[in-house]
């Protein structure tokens, strides 16, 4: 009877702590493939190309069954999160580009190189402000998501742009057809440096796709342009002024987004 008593509490013991440590190396490889700095001693990490594994091996302690001389069991847990493919970037990016060559999506564009087709008069960079939705072409009435607040230009906002590109602060996923501002009156080199920054060439980025045309408001200085659909592209080139990126992929709905630009936990055997 002992020892069917001992099995009963030290083995729902055993299953609690498996349970406990498979919860916390979960948290702790997540949170590595995210890109925290986490202490996850004793486990033993280990990067890939794209993803993270770890591997912890303990022991639970026995109360019953070491009366006859069963000191523990030793149980391993294992994880395994995939790192974001690519970081969802408020780069508005006119289509089509679908023959996969490199031109200019942010900055000065290049001779032939435009990088809207009816700007309507604006002097349009490649940068967007999806933290305000536009109801309609005339941009009124405005929907702002923190930490956007109520302003009077586009450009007041120029600090959102950079902070999302630097990775201070995350972009927003309008929802497919809705309007956004564009940013205008900032530089070139403004708008290219915090990539420049952050990025290298080869990386992949996610950005918003319009149809080349930027409607400007007869009132007001809010021009905007309507969400297609979003993109993943690589980044081809970068100097002080352009960045230049192909076309990678196309993702035709917000959870397409989402499957490229946040850690997913997968089963440890998983081959994709």
């Amino acid at each position: 009877m002992l020892i069917v008593a001992g099995l009963i509490l030290d083995g729902g013991y055993l299953w609690l702590s498996w349970l406990w440590d498979q919860e916390d190396l979960d948290a702790q490889v997540c949170g590595l493939a995210a890109g925290a700095m986490i202490d996850t001693s004793p486990a033993v990490i280990a990067y890939g190309e794209r993803d993270v594994r770890g591997v912890l091996t303990a022991s639970s302690p026995t109360f019953l069954l070491q009366l006859v001389g069963f000191d523990g069991f030793e149980y391993t847990v294992r994880s395994r999160c995939l790192r974001p493919r690519a970081a969802l970037t408020p780069i508005l990016v006119k289509e089509p580009w679908l023959d996969g060559l490199p031109y200019p999506i942010l900055g000065q564009e290049g001779p032939g190189d435009t990088q809207c087709d009816d700007c309507q008069g604006s002097d349009f960079s490649g940068g967007g402000l999806p933290w305000i939705v536009c109801d309609g072409e005339d941009c009124s009435p405005r929907t702002y998501w923190p930490p956007a607040t109520e302003g009077n230009s586009p450009s007041q906002f120029k600090d959102l742009f950079k902070d999302a590109v630097a990775g201070l602060l995350s972009s927003p996923l309008p929802p497919i057809g809705n309007r956004i501002p564009t940013i205008t009156g900032v530089s070139d080199n403004f708008l290219v440096k915090e990539m420049d920054e952050r990025y290298d060439v080869g990386d992949e980025i996610v950005v918003l796709v319009f149809s080349g045309t930027i409607v400007r408001p007869d009132a007001g200085p809010w021009e905007n342009a309507a969400i297609l659909y979003y993109a993943v592209m690589r980044i081809e080139s970068m100097d002080v002024n352009t960045l230049e990126a192909s076309l990678v992929e196309v993702l035709p709905n917000a959870e397409a987004v989402r499957l490229v630009t946040r850690v997913q936990p997968v089963p440890w055997e998983w081959g994709g």
